[in-house]
C-alpha cells in the first residue's frame, strides 16, 4: 500500500469548474463578430441609404456663354480743345493748308506755324498730345492716319508758339500737299465697249479720269 494522503473534499464543497474549451472560445467570439457586422450595417443603412430631408440636390449644367460685344462710340467734341499745325515737310504753305482742312472739320486751330531748327524734315506725320488729352489726340490721329504720342520732354516747337495748343500735329512729307485720307479722292471712270463697229473693226477698251 502507498504510505501517501488521500485528498478528501470538504464535506458540502462544490467542485472547481471545468476551463471553457478552445473551440468553444472561437466559436462564440465568431459568432459576436458575425451579430456586430450585422448590427452596424444595419445602422449605416439607416443613416446613409435615406436622404435627408434638410439636403438638396445641386445639379450642375456645363455650358458655353455666348457674349456679344457692342461698340462703343464717342463723341469727341473737336471745339473743346485747340490743336496747332507745325510744318516738318519742307514744303512751303503746307502747313497752312492742313489747317485749315482740321477747321472745316470743326477742330479749333491756332496759325500754323514750323517746328524748331534741326527737328525736320520728318517723312512721317506726328500727333503729339499733352497729358489728359489722349482721346482728342487720338481723334485727330485717325483723321490723319497716324499714331497720337505723348508730348516729348522737349517739344517740336517753341513754347511762344504751343501756348494755349493741347494737340500738336507735326506735317510731314507724306501729308504735305495731300487730302486728308478718308476725303474724295480721284476716280478713274473704265468704259468697256463689246461687238463690232459698223466698220467691221472691233471696240477697244479705254479708260479715262473723272
Amino acid at each position: 500500500m502507498s504510505d501517501a494522503p488521500r485528498r478528501v473534499g470538504r464535506p458540502g464543497s462544490t467542485p472547481p469548474p471545468r476551463a471553457a474549451s478552445p473551440a468553444i472560445a472561437v466559436i462564440v467570439t465568431l459568432i459576436a463578430a458575425v451579430l456586430g457586422f450585422f448590427i452596424l450595417r444595419s445602422l449605416d443603412d439607416d443613416n446613409g441609404s435615406g436622404a435627408s430631408p434638410d439636403a438638396e440636390e445641386v445639379t450642375t449644367t456645363l455650358g458655353f456663354e455666348t457674349t456679344t460685344l457692342v461698340p462703343v462710340t464717342t463723341t469727341i467734341d473737336k471745339s473743346s480743345f485747340q490743336l496747332l499745325v507745325a510744318n516738318a515737310s519742307g514744303v512751303r504753305g503746307s502747313a497752312g493748308t492742313l489747317t485749315d482742312e482740321l477747321q472745316s472739320l470743326g477742330y479749333r486751330t491756332l496759325e500754323p506755324t514750323n517746328v524748331v531748327p534741326g527737328y525736320g524734315p520728318k517723312e512721317v506725320s506726328e500727333v503729339f498730345y499733352l497729358a489728359g488729352f489722349e482721346t482728342q489726340a487720338a481723334d485727330v490721329a485717325g483723321v490723319l492716319g497716324v499714331e497720337a504720342l505723348p508730348m516729348p520732354g522737349t517739344k517740336p516747337v517753341s513754347d511762344t508758339d504751343f501756348v494755349g495748343a493741347t494737340v500738336l500735329v507735326v506735317l510731314g512729307t507724306d501729308l504735305a500737299g495731300q487730302p486728308l485720307p478718308g476725303s474724295a479722292a480721284t476716280t478713274t471712270a473704265t468704259t468697256v465697249r463689246i461687238g463690232p463697229r459698223q466698220d467691221g473693226s472691233r471696240y477697244s477698251l479705254s479708260t479715262g479720269a473723272s
